[in-house]
Order: structure tokens, then sequence, then C-alpha cells
């Protein structure tokens, strides 16, 4: 018989005995239930967090202890957390706190008072990361793994003909026996020692399974070479290219080709990826071809076309890998390839859609007096910016357009002064004179100027002070947005000393007034500072105002290092 009393919180139990009654009386506050403990670590009485912080305690000292592992007379000693074990303290906690806490009362209170007389004890409970166990142990016990061979085909270079390697049974470690003999420990908290179990490892191909691959491997090296065709879209009509492109794969190169392969307990022929993207990466070269976009020149004002666009070409070599692999699977010998076609920006069929029909604005600068280096290099400069296409909304980056500035890219060097007073060689003096003229073409198009700045002292080749754009990568840059409704042609030409540059594209009714640029503070030691407006009126009215500021330091008064691109 049990008698149960429930008064202020107090749970009293009156349980028969062997010989009598025993009373129990226990509350039933938050608190995990007398008895219960953890690897002989009482928890009764706490707190689901107090027990967590014990528990995390007790199961450090097991975490970072010690594990010996053993094969033949060999040992390995880690710690439990290397290899892969966690003890999670808070599920731990969660479980000893369940205890005495069933759905039903009765199973609730039958269960308080086994734990208060008998106690309940239970384990931690413990994981295993997997990837730190399977990297800690591919790479401390790599030396008593002697994984199988498969059998493979093999070219006989004497006989000509394809033939079966042996297949090698090995032996490897039994991963899962171990598994289960570290979460055995780790449950108890033990720290012993573990012979490490091997088990076979047979090959999943034998020589036998590969007979009739060697059939098929043969007759595909007796068709041997195999022609892969490449159909070449956009060529023009009555010309002497062949439309259609072949390339061969040799008898000698499908001898590191041909493999065999192994799907639901068979042995197929396949064919190595590897290899065919190698062939393909050579032969891809001459098939790639850049787009070529239709050449404009502008004549009275308007965008004239007078070289066709071209359509570039670039070889698929993953899609075609597979056309090739599941050709020669089908004896084929004769396989078409994949190529992918790259429309140029600017295609013939589509000039007429850009709306290159008008000049938006133009800018002008003169050289005259540079020495011949500076010369080539703006005459280089202009000619890499000659027929840029921007598309509407686009910032423009000069610095990014022109790309690296160095001797590989054909610039000629001059001597500069740097840090403080050295004379060193830089490349592409000149191209200061380049972002100047475009700098000012943008402004009379009435573009948005997002980064522009002066030089740090005045320059010659730029007077009046106030209009130029200083540029030296990766900072300072001339940078503008596109905010007209069509892309923007870029035509540069150079007449004798001057250089122009021009923006052609649709005109959205805007006009562009500039004020300036005006010196003022003009001192006697050559410092000066300018100021350049730039109004945007559209159906006479002000819609835009923006005003560039420039200031100049003296030239005379200290020797100060000059940007190598003025």
């Amino acid at each position: 018989m049990l008698l149960r009393v429930l008064i202020w919180g107090i749970i009293t139990i009156i349980v028969p005995i062997s010989g009598g009654y025993a009373v129990i009386a226990f509350n039933t506050s938050d608190t995990i239930v007398p008895g219960v403990s953890v690897n002989e670590t009482s928890l009764g009485g706490k707190t689901i967090e107090e027990a967590r912080a014990v528990i995390a305690q007790k199961a450090a000292f097991y975490e970072y202890g010690k594990i010996t592992l053993a094969y033949n007379e060999k040992t390995w000693t880690f710690a439990p957390h290397d290899i892969g074990i966690i003890f999670d303290a808070d599920a731990t906690a969660r479980n000893a706190y369940a205890i005495g806490r069933e759905p039903n009362i009765m199973r609730t209170i039958m269960g308080r008072a086994r734990s208060m007389i008998s106690g309940t004890t239970i384990p931690f409970t413990v994981d295993i990361d997997e990837e730190r166990f399977a990297a800690h142990t591919d790479t401390a016990f790599a030396s008593l793994n002697r994984t199988a061979i498969d059998a493979s085909l093999r070219f006989n270079d004497v006989l000509h003909r394809f033939e079966a390697t042996e297949a090698r049974a090995g032996t490897i470690l039994n991963k899962s026996k171990l598994k289960y003999d570290l979460l055995n420990i780790a449950l108890h908290s033990s720290e012993r020692s573990i012979t490490l179990s091997m088990q076979n490892d047979d090959p999943l191909i034998t020589a036998p399974m590969l007979a009739h691959v060697i059939v098929k491997a043969n007759v595909i090296i007796d068709q041997a070479p195999i022609t892969l065709i490449l159909a070449e879209p956009g060529n023009p009509v009555n010309t002497h290219t062949p439309r259609d492109v072949h390339y061969q794969i040799t008898k000698e190169q499908m001898k590191d080709i041909i493999t065999a392969g192994y799907r639901d307990n068979e042995a197929y022929l396949d064919a190595n990826q590897n290899e065919i993207r190698a062939f393909l990466a050579q032969i891809a070269p001459s098939i790639n071809s850049k787009p070529r976009n239709a050449v404009l020149t502008v004549q009275n004002g308007k965008a004239k076309e007078f070289a066709i666009s071209r359509d570039g070409m670039e070889l698929d070599i993953e899609k075609s890998s597979e056309l090739i692999r599941d050709g020669i699977r089908a004896e084929s010998t004769r396989i078409d390839l994949a190529a992918n076609v790259i429309l140029p920006e600017i295609r013939t069929e589509t000039i007429e859609n850009l709306g290159l029909i008008s000049l938006l604005g133009k800018g002008e600068s003169d050289f005259s007096g540079s020495p011949a280096s500076r010369i080539f290099n703006i005459k280089l400069g202009a000619e890499k910016l000659n027929g840029v296409l921007i598309k509407p909304g686009e910032e423009f980056s000069f610095m990014n357009t022109i790309g690296d500035v160095g001797a590989k890219e054909g610039y000629q060097s001059a001597l500069v002064i740097k840090n403080g007073g050295d004379l060193v060689k830089e490349y592409g003096g000149g191209l200061c004179q380049v972002s100047t003229t475009m700098f000012r073409a943008a402004i009379y198009s009435g573009l948005t100027i997002t980064e522009r700045a002066p030089h740090s002292l005045p320059v010659s080749y730029y007077n009046p002070q106030g209009f130029d754009a200083a540029v030296y990568s990766p900072h300072p840059d001339l940078r503008f947005i596109n905010n007209t409704p069509s892309y923007i042609l870029v035509q540069t030409r150079i007449v004798g000393s001057k250089l122009y540059f021009e923006f052609y594209g649709t005109s959205d009714g805007r006009e562009t007034k500039v004020i300036g640029p005006i010196e003022y503070d003009k001192k006697p030691d050559g410092s000066l500072k300018a100021k350049l407006t730039q109004e945007i009126y559209k159906d006479d009215t002000l819609i835009t105002t923006k005003t560039f500021t420039s200031s100049y330091r003296s030239p005379k008064k200290e020797v100060i290092q000059k940007n190598p691109l003025e």
C-alpha cells in the first residue's frame, strides 16, 4: 500500500518495505530529484544550470584525459577530445532533470521514490564529431591500412592490346568498431585501452569482371583515331574556311583515355575525364576567339558603320568532355564538340538601336612641347579608349579601362621625382593629358562626375588651371556615370599637337553650361586656386549645378613629388 499526502509543496510517501513501512518526503521544487547522479557525481537538489556546470567540469576531466589505442605491439595515446568524442553537458543535465518527471503522476512519484531509496545513475550524453574522427584516424592510422587495389585496364605496347591487371585485397581499420568502443568508454568515463580491429577491404573490380570491357576497348583502339567535329557558327558565306572544323584523338592518346568504371556491381567501359579535359585544353586556343564589335566612325555628326561585327566562340570543355565520354562508351568514331557563341556588344544588326546618333560633348587639350616619350604615351592611351562603349547607367573608370601601365603594355618611361628628390624611372607619363581631355568631354556632355582630382602642382599643358583630372592607379581615378538614355561611344583623335575626345549617344534635351575655370588666390610663389562650375539645363530650367575646386601648391618652394603620369 502506498499513501501520498501533499502539504505546502511537500510530497510525503509511505512505502511498504520488508518488516514495515518507509516514510519519504520530498519537495516539488524545480530541481533534480535527490539520489540522481552522473558517474558517481551527485546532482540531487541542483537546478539544471547548476548541474550543467558540475557536469561540464567533470566531463572536461575525461574529455582531455587519456585513451590508449593498441594494435599488435604498437600503441597510440590520445585525449578523447582529439579523436572526436564530445561530452554534452547540457543534454546530460536535462536527462538528469527528467528523472522523476513522468507524464503520469504515479510514475513520477515511484520514479522519485526509487531515486531517493536506491539512487539513479545516468551516463554522460556523448557523441562523435565525424569530421574530426575521420581526419584523426586517417592520419594517425594510415600506416595500418592496406587498401584494396582494383583490377584495371593496361595497354600492352608489345601486343598492341588492352589487358587486365590483377586485383589485390587489403585490410583497413574497422572504424565502426572503434567508434563503438570509444563511445562505450566515454559513457562510463573510464580511462582504458582499446585494441584496434582490422577488416578486409575487398576490391570492387576483379580481372574476370573486365573481360567484356577489354573486348570493347580493343575494338575502339583498332578504330582510332576518333574524329571530333566542331560546327563553327557565324562563318560568312562564300569564304574558303570550312564550316566544320575537325580534330583527332590519336591511338596513342586513346591509350590513356580508355579506362574501366564500376556501377551496380559491374565493370563497364569508361573514359578518363581528366585526360579528356587535358586534351581539350590543348585544342581550345585554336577554337576560342573573342567577339569583334561592329567598328564605327563618325561622319557629319553621326555614327556610321564601316566594319561588320563578328561572333566569338569558346569551347565548352565540360560539355565536350561528356560528349566524348558518351561517344567512347558507344564506340563512336565521330563525336561532336560543344562550343558557346559569344555575342559582341555592338552587333551589326543592332547598331541603329544603340542610338549613337548625336555628338553629346567634346573635350580638347594641347600637348605641344611634350617630349617624345610623353607624346607616344598620349597616343597609346587615346588609342586604347577609342571606340569604348559605355552602357546606360554604367559608371566608367578611367584606370580600370586603361588597365596596367608599364613596359609590357607598350608604354615608354621617363625620369620623375619621387621620395622627396630621387629621380626614378616611371612608365606612362602623359596619361593625365588623356584623362584631362576625357574629363572635359564628360563635363561638356553633362554627365555626372563621381571622382576627379586636380594635380598637386599647376601643369602648363592644362592652362588655364582648374580643368584637369589627375590619375594614378588605383587612385586618384576619373569616374563618371552615363546618365543618358542610351550607350555612349567614345571617339578619340589627334590633330597636330591637339588631343580630342568626342562622346556620341542620344541626347535627352539637356544643355550644359561650363563657367570657368576661374583662377584666384594666386601667389608670387606660383601657388593658386581655381574653380570650375558645370550647370545642366533642361527645357531652359537649371536642374543640376556642380562646382569643382582645385588647389595647387607652389612649384618653387620645395622639391615636391610629381604625378608620374602627368
